[in-house]
């Protein structure tokens, strides 16, 4: 990985596999996992606690699942079809 350093590009050494970035306050990782139905390692970004940031997808099949756990709360079993 390389770093802008007093105008210059500088190599870091990775001792893991994830790297801070305080002047984002985020962090850029590599993580396992599926995206667009492709299995590999991909970057990802991550928080102040070390949570991945969640993909737009991931976010609206949270809320999806919100949603239903609320309609069966309240007694109603949502048409998933």
């Amino acid at each position: 990985m390389f770093k802008l350093d007093g105008g210059r590009y500088a190599e870091v050494a990775l001792p893991e596999s994830r790297f801070w970035i305080p002047e984002l306050n985020l962090g850029l990782g590599v993580w396992q996992g599926c995206y667009q139905d492709v299995e590999q390692p991909w970057l990802r970004w991550y928080d102040h606690k070390g949570n991945w940031v969640s993909t737009s997808i991931e976010q609206e099949r949270q809320r999806t699942q919100r949603l239903i756990a609320q309609l069966k709360a309240l007694g109603i079993e949502p048409d998933l079809d």
